[in-house]
C-alpha cells in the first residue's frame, strides 16, 4: 500500500507499506516526484531487488565519523594522527551531509581543493580514512552505501628527493651524535656515511654478515665493501 498526503511545510510525503518489508517514507517538494518514487520503490519490492536505504538516508557522515571513531580508531597504532584526521572531517561540511547523499564528484572537489593546502600523501591518508569509513558502514554496521571515494582518482605522493651532506653538515651531525644519550648512535652513523646502508639493512646485520681483515678493513658480506682509510 502506497499513500500520498501533503504535509502542512507545503512539502509531499510518499509513504509505501508493504508486507515483510519496514515502512518507508520520503519527503518531495512536488507531488510528482513523490508519486514517481513510489513506483521505482515498488517496482523494486516486486522484483525483489528492494534494498532498504533509509539508515544511510537518515545518517549523516559526522555520525559515521565518530561511531568509527569510538570503535574502530582505539584499536590502532596510529589512533593519535588517525583522531586528529577525523576532527579535521568533522568541521568540513561534507560532515553534515547523509551517507547516501555523498557523491564521487563531492570527494573530487574536496581532493582538488584540499590539494592546495596539503601535500598529496597527506591528503591520500585522509580519504583513505574516509574509504574504510564508509567499508566499515557497509560491512560491519549494515548500512547499504556507495563508496564515493573508490569513485575518484587519488592523488600521486612523490615525496621523493635527493639531499647529500655539504661543507661542514657531516662533522656537525657526527658532533651531535656523539654527544647524544644513545651511545650507538654515533657508530650506526658513520656506519651509515661510509656503506650507504639504509637503517633496516644496518639493524638487521648479524655477525655472520661481517668480515674482518687487515687488508680488506670491515666487509659486509651481504651488503658492500669499506675499506680502511
Amino acid at each position: 500500500m502506497a499513500t500520498v498526503r501533503k504535509l502542512s511545510s507545503g512539502k509531499w510525503n510518499a509513504q509505501v507499506r508493504r508486507k515483510g518489508h519496514s515502512p518507508i517514507s520520503k519527503s518531495f517538494t512536488y507531488e510528482k516526484d513523490a508519486l514517481i518514487w513510489i513506483r521505482s520503490i515498488e517496482s523494486d519490492m516486486d522484483r525483489g531487488s528492494y534494498i532498504n536505504r533509509s539508515t544511510a538516508d537518515k545518517t549523516t557522515l559526522a555520525d559515521a565519523l565518530i561511531r568509527y571513531r569510538d570503535e574502530i580508531t582505539p584499536k590502532k597504532k596510529g589512533k593519535d594522527q588517525e583522531l586528529r584526521r577525523i576532527v579535521s572531517w568533522l568541521k568540513h561540511p561534507l560532515a553534515k551531509r547523509s551517507l547516501s547523499s555523498l557523491q564521487g564528484k563531492d570527494i573530487a572537489k574536496y581532493r582538488n581543493d584540499r590539494l592546495g593546502d596539503v601535500k598529496p600523501a597527506t591528503l591520500r591518508l585522509e580519504l583513505a580514512l574516509l574509504s574504510h569509513v564508509f567499508t566499515v558502514a557497509l560491512k560491519e554496521w549494515n548500512i547499504p552505501v556507495t563508496n564515493p571515494v573508490s569513485l575518484i582518482r587519488k592523488p600521486t605522493a612523490n615525496n621523493a628527493r635527493t639531499r647529500r651532506l655539504e661543507n661542514n653538515e657531516e662533522q656537525l651531525l657526527l658532533t651531535a651524535c656523539q654527544q647524544s644519550q644513545n651511545i650507538l648512535l654515533y657508530p650506526l652513523v658513520v656506519l651509515a656515511i661510509e656503506s650507504a646502508c639504509r637503517l633496516s639493512e644496518l639493524l638487521s646485520i648479524t655477525w655472520n654478515d661481517i668480515e674482518l681483515s687487515v687488508n680488506a678493513g670491515l666487509k659486509l658480506t651481504h651488503f658492500l665493501v669499506i675499506w680502511p682509510e
